[in-house]
C-alpha cells in the first residue's frame, strides 16, 4: 500500500536555523513525542546519517509500536532525503527542500508512504495523519524556536 505527499508551506524562521534543527535526528522525540519515543543514531558518515527509531500509533484496537531505522542524505544547499530502509514503512522516502524566503523559509515535502501488508491495520491511522503530522511538526518548530530566537 501507498500514498504520496506533496506539500509547501512557509515559516517565519531562517532557512540555515531551521536545517539545523531538522538535521539534529535526535531532538526528534521531543518535537513529536506521540509518536516518536525514541531516535537514536546508528551510524554517521558526510554522505549519510542512518537513525534507529521506536514509533508509536495508535489504531482503533490499541497502541502499536514499530522499530524503524532510517537513512538520511543531506544534498546541499538545504536539501534532505529520508529512507526508511528496515522497518513496516520500509522502501518509503520523504524529501525536505528548503528555500530561503524574505521573511523565513519554505518548506517543500515530497515523499512516498509504504505500509507492508502486515501492518495493514496501520494504513487509514498513517495516511490520515501524515500530512498532518508533518505540518505539526514544522508549526511545533516555529513555535519552539522562534520564541526562543525571539526571547
Amino acid at each position: 500500500m501507498l500514498f504520496d505527499i506533496d506539500f509547501s508551506t512557509n515559516i517565519p524562521i531562517k532557512t540555515d536555523t531551521l536545517f539545523q534543527i531538522l538535521t539534529d535526528y535526535t531532538k526528534l522525540k521531543e518535537l513529536v513525542p506521540d509518536q516518536v519515543k525514541e531516535c537514536k543514531i546508528l551510524q554517521k558518515t558526510n554522505e549519510e546519517t542512518i537513525t534507529e527509531e521506536l514509533l508509536t500509533f495508535n489504531t482503533y484496537l490499541k497502541k502499536q509500536k514499530i522499530v524503524q531505522k532510517t537513512s538520511h542524505k543531506i544534498f546541499e544547499p538545504y536539501t534532505i532525503l529520508n529512507s526508511t530502509i528496515d522497518g513496516p514503512f520500509k522502501g518509503s522516502t520523504l524529501e525536505i527542500i528548503l528555500e530561503e524566503k524574505d521573511e523565513g523559509t519554505k518548506v517543500n515535502l515530497k515523499g512516498k508512504c509504504k505500509v507492508s501488508l502486515k501492518y495493514y491495520v496501520l494504513y487509514p491511522v498513517i495516511k490520515k495523519y501524515y500530512k498532518t503530522a508533518c505540518i505539526s511538526l514544522l508549526y511545533k518548530i516555529n513555535n519552539k524556536y522562534n520564541l526562543k530566537l525571539s526571547g
